[in-house]
C-alpha cells in the first residue's frame, strides 16, 4: 500500500482497552472486514491487509487465523498463520461453526456481553457491535441496558438520607429485578440505582465497591462482592 493508502486503511480501525484492534469500516457476512483499495479497486479482507502491511507477505496456500474471538480485529498479536484445516479446527474450538451461531437473536456467551459493555462504553456504534457478533441491534441494546447487576452474585444496598438501609443478593434476579425493587422502595432511589447501573459496565472485583450518592437527593447505591 502507498502510504496515502496506509493511512486511509488505518483510519477505519479503532483501537480498543481489550487489545482487539477493530475494523469500523464494511464487513462481509462473516464479520470479516472489507476493504477496497483505491488502486485497481480490487477488495481485500482487511486483516490481510494488516497482516501484510505490520508483519510481512501471506505465505502461499496459508491463512490469517485470529487466535482471539474476533472476526473484525486486525491486531497483528492476534493472528498465527495456519491452512485451512487448522483455521476450520480453531472456529470449531471456538464454537464458531454455524450452527445457530450465526442467528440474529442467538444466545450471546457471558464473555461476549462483557466485551460488548466494554464496546459501547468506549463509543463504539451500536450496529458496528451488532454486525461484529452477528446478533440484531435490538440483543445489543438488551445486554447493555440494565445488565450490569445480572449473572454476578453481588449486594446491591440503597441507603436513604435518613441512614435506612435496603439490601437484595443481585445474584436472585437480574438488573431490571433491581431496577423495579428499587422503585418500590422510592423513586429517588430507582435514580440512584439507574446511575450506577450506566456508571459501571463491568462488574466489579474482589474487595471493590461501587458507589453512587446522588447529591442533590442524598441517596446512594452501592453495588460489592458479598
Amino acid at each position: 500500500m502507498t502510504e496515502k493508502e496506509r493511512q486511509r486503511f488505518w483510519s477505519k480501525v479503532q483501537f480498543t482497552a481489550n487489545g482487539c484492534w477493530l475494523w469500523t469500516g464494511s464487513t462481509d457476512k462473516d464479520g470479516y472486514g472489507d476493504y477496497r483499495l483505491k488502486e485497481g479497486g480490487r477488495m481485500f479482507k482487511a486483516h490481510h491487509l494488516a497482516y501484510e502491511d505490520l508483519i510481512g507477505p501471506i505465505p502461499s496456500g496459508k491463512c490469517v487465523c485470529h487466535n482471539c474471538d474476533n472476526r473484525a480485529c486486525v491486531q497483528p498479536e492476534h493472528f498465527f498463520i495456519g491452512t485451512q484445516t487448522d483455521n476450520h479446527a480453531d472456529m470449531c474450538a471456538k464454537g464458531r461453526q454455524p450452527r445457530g451461531e450465526t442467528h440474529g437473536n442467538r444466545k450471546l456467551t457471558e464473555s461476549e456481553i462483557l466485551n460488548i459493555r466494554l464496546l459501547k462504553q468506549q463509543g463504539v456504534p451500536q450496529r458496528a457491535i451488532a454486525k461484529w457478533f452477528h446478533v440484531t441491534e435490538s440483543a445489543i441494546s438488551k445486554h447493555h441496558q440494565a445488565k450490569t447487576l445480572e449473572a454476578y452474585s453481588m449486594i446491591l444496598t440503597i441507603i436513604s438520607p435518613e441512614g435506612e438501609r435496603w439490601s437484595m443478593d443481585t445474584n436472585e434476579g437480574g438488573g431490571k429485578d433491581a431496577l423495579r425493587w428499587a422503585s418500590e422502595i422510592n423513586p429517588k432511589a430507582l435514580e440512584a440505582v439507574r446511575t450506577l447501573c450506566e456508571r459501571t459496565p463491568m462488574p466489579p472485583p474482589p474487595t471493590k465497591a461501587y458507589l453512587y450518592r446522588n447529591i442533590k437527593t442524598g441517596w446512594q447505591a452501592i453495588l460489592s462482592n458479598p
